[in-house]
């Protein structure tokens, strides 16, 4: 019985090694093609992940909620033909376990004579294990629901007061009425203020001016909805349809568009993905020529056109892997900035120092074009370094030192 035993184990053995061998590289190289696309797919990710405050000033919880999704579905679909390699291999040395262990049983009754209690208790071994098994394969799909959850609910919780405020859009007005806002900083409290109305019309550039920690930020924190509407008194009107009425800055964040200090973008992409956020192995399906013009048009308001045409030869699909000076890098998130806006036919444009790194003589080209094409599309805000630009034609100047606010035109 022993040597029968021990034969249809070395059977077994050689029979799964074998199979095993010849199935290992196959496995390998289709793991390692996976794993590449896989870190492709985490880094589009991470970029989205990095920009997810982006999402939520601009009202764009369907957008956290896709990427998500998106992210679980691309990364299961790309494991799925490995898993399903693996299993299968599993399979088959379960089905060939299965049968030696039969036969042993068998050969050890004919030559013993033992009582058939043993294949019953077999039986009821093997489906223990598959139980078993069962119930552990639910609760890694469980762990996997609980994270996909875990990641949503924290962002969606606690911007909840402004994921749920209903939308208006901005047509003719925005007004901002005896504006106060303390908090306590490090050293001393913090006290930003107007006592007034100011009035903001569509098709009027204002500049914002203050010296740095004077709380100009602040001010943006207020219009983009960074700071709860609860920790600072103001009345709000917006005009809608000609008709004032009080609501929150949250009201008109699908029509809003910002762009911060430290806004980030994967400069090793081309300058198509970049500028539109779509990925490169997307682009034959979301690209058009609509979308083409619009690419073209920001390029040439943010004055990088001479550099595509003559470095790139007009190819904007060329990676760029961090080739790219401060400057033209500066001149890129503007231009992202441009399109966001005008896909998404925002009224009210913030720019925030965008300026940084540019030549002073390139700045007030460069924002005098955006000055123009903005004029018919809504209110621009701007704060700039450059001393320059600052005597450009704007329709109002607001200035800020020490939390207050005066209106200079």
């Amino acid at each position: 019985m022993s040597n029968a035993t021990i034969l249809i184990g070395i059977i077994y053995i050689s029979s799964y090694y074998f199979y095993l061998h010849q199935q290992n590289t196959h496995l390998l190289d289709l793991k390692k093609e996976i794993a590449e696309k896989y870190n492709k797919l985490y880094l589009k990710y991470f970029r989205a992940k990095a920009n997810m405050f982006e999402y939520v000033i601009h009202h764009e919880k369907n957008k956290i909620i896709h990427l998500t999704n998106e992210l679980k579905i691309d990364m299961d679909k790309q494991w799925f033909s490995l898993t399903y390699l693996y299993h299968y291999l599993s399979f088959k040395e379960d089905i060939l376990g299965e049968l030696c262990i039969f036969t042993t049983i068998i050969v050890y009754y004919i030559l013993n004579g033992t009582s058939t209690f043993i294949i019953p208790l077999y039986h009821h071994l093997t489906k223990l294990t598959y139980t078993m098994h069962s119930i552990l394969m639910s609760y890694i799909r469980w762990i996997r629901l609980k994270k996909d959850y875990d990641l949503v609910k924290p962002i969606l919780e606690e911007y909840d007061e402004r994921i749920n405020v209903e939308q208006i859009d901005l047509q003719y007005e925005f007004q901002i009425e005896d504006l106060s806002f303390k908090y306590k900083g490090k050293r001393e409290e913090f006290h930003l203020q107007y006592n007034g109305c100011l009035n903001f019309k569509i098709g009027e550039s204002i500049l914002i001016t203050g010296k740095s920690g004077a709380g100009k930020s602040t001010f943006y924190d207020i219009i983009n909805g960074s700071i709860p509407v609860s920790d600072y008194s103001a009345k709000i009107r917006m005009d809608n349809n000609h008709k004032s009425i009080t609501t929150t800055v949250h009201s008109i964040e699908k029509c809003r568009t910002m762009v911060l200090q430290d806004s980030n973008m994967d400069y090793r992409s081309s300058i198509y993905s970049m500028i539109t956020d779509i990925d490169q192995d997307d682009l034959k399906q979301k690209r058009t020529p609509e979308i083409d013009s619009l690419v073209w048009e920001v390029i040439r308001l943010v004055q990088i056109d001479e550099f595509i045409q003559n470095e790139l030869k007009n190819d904007l699909d060329q990676p760029m892997e961090n080739k790219l000076s401060g400057g033209q890098k500066t001149r890129l998130l503007l231009a992202r900035a441009l399109y966001r806006a005008h896909r998404r036919c925002s009224s009210l444009l913030i720019l925030d120092e965008p300026d940084k790194g540019l030549p002073a003589e390139t700045t007030v080209t460069i924002i005098n074009n955006i000055i123009k094409w903005y004029r018919s599309k809504g209110i621009l805000f701007l704060t700039l370094h450059t001393e320059q630009a600052h005597l450009l034609n704007f329709d109002q100047i607001l200035h800020i030192d020490k939390g207050t606010i005066t209106k200079i035109k």
